[in-house]
């Protein structure tokens, strides 16, 4: 009998300290959510539109796209160009072709130069060898009709042979270096050549930026998204900073809704609320308030309960995941 005592109080004191606590929960949940009243209005789609121009006026050659037409990141949707481009762009190209010409003429001549000293050379050095190779013949003979006693290198060195043998071989070791010299010399001036000289680069450098400039006259897509108006045609000349073509994505990416000022401390910037599309019940998803209007602004027609009717609100921006089914200005209920 104590025993079983002893457990049923252990019952009683959890049920009363957790029987509390779920009441206490329930009702917490029940006056946070149960009591809070939905509120919704309208709204439409929207989307950032990107205007695409350039800031130097130019021919209009072709244009690739119609509105409506979506397009591709990096597809090329309009092709301008600019006569004074494609002058100084064959102007450079025929003055650094000069230079290439003028550089090649003068390496072909420093060539031939080297070739004409080396031959020259090659010409003396080989008389003046057999030169040599004479002198050794009379010095030999000389020797071969002296007595034994008389061939030592003194008495050779008192032949004339002797010394024009010497004579010889250092003008020999004279015209080698000289030629050296002067092939060297050669060389450095085609090195010279090669290397592209400061007028050279000063075109190249030139010739780079109009190719720059003139490949910023193909207009290519900024990202994956659709053609809105286009504004040009082609063979037409525009101005500088002339809006080209409005480019938008093909999701939108934003929700511009309209309540009534009464609403205006309901809403805080970073809420999150459901956007519901019109078209589709079942199509919905969260998104959050990202700016708020300051004014009072005439709300669209589409958006009054009684359309003919003038209203006022103020405006809410919200932003929607960049991946979503909407429509472009599609018409959306919007619930807190």
């Amino acid at each position: 009998m104590k025993i079983e005592s002893t457990t049923q109080y252990r019952f009683n004191a959890l049920y009363w300290i957790i029987f509390p606590a779920l009441l206490g929960t329930c009702y917490y949940l029940a006056k946070t959510y149960l009591g809070r009243e939905t509120t919704e209005f309208l709204g439409y789609t929207d989307t950032q539109e990107h205007q695409l121009k350039i800031d130097i006026s130019a021919m209009v050659d072709r244009v690739n796209v119609i509105s409506g037409q979506q397009v591709k990141k990096g597809d090329t949707l309009v092709i301008l160009s600019k006569a004074e481009y494609d002058h100084n762009i064959e102007q450079i190209t025929n003055d650094l072709r000069g230079l290439d010409e003028k550089k090649a003429l003068s390496i072909s001549e420093y060539k031939a130069t080297i070739q004409k000293v080396q031959s020259e050379a090659a010409n003396k050095k080989a008389t003046l060898n057999e030169e040599i190779n004479i002198e050794q013949a009379k010095l030999r003979y000389a020797q071969s009709i002296l007595d034994s006693t008389l061939r030592s290198t003194s008495n050779n060195s008192m032949h004339p042979s002797y010394t024009r043998i010497r004579a010889l071989q250092q003008e020999l070791n004279t015209l080698d270096r000289s030629t050296n010299d002067v092939v060297g010399a050669y060389q450095r001036l085609i090195q010279l050549e090669q290397s592209n000289s400061a007028d050279a680069l000063k075109l190249m450098d030139n010739k780079a930026y109009l190719l720059t400039s003139k490949n910023r006259l193909h207009i290519i897509a900024p990202f994956d998204g659709v053609v809105g108006n286009v504004n040009i045609r082609a063979k037409e000349y525009v101005d500088r900073q002339t809006d080209l073509i409005t480019f938008y994505e093909s999701s939108p990416s934003m929700v511009i809704g309209f309540i009534h000022e009464s609403m205006s401390n309901q809403l805080k910037v970073g809420d999150s609320l459901t956007v519901v599309s019109t078209l589709t019940a079942d199509q919905q998803l969260r998104g959050k308030i990202v700016s708020k209007g300051f004014r009072i602004v005439e709300i669209p027609e589409r958006l009054r309960k009684v359309p003919q009717f003038k209203t006022y609100g103020m405006e809410v921006y919200i932003q929607l995941p960049a991946t979503n089914s909407f429509l472009q200005k599609e018409l959306v209920k919007i619930r807190t």
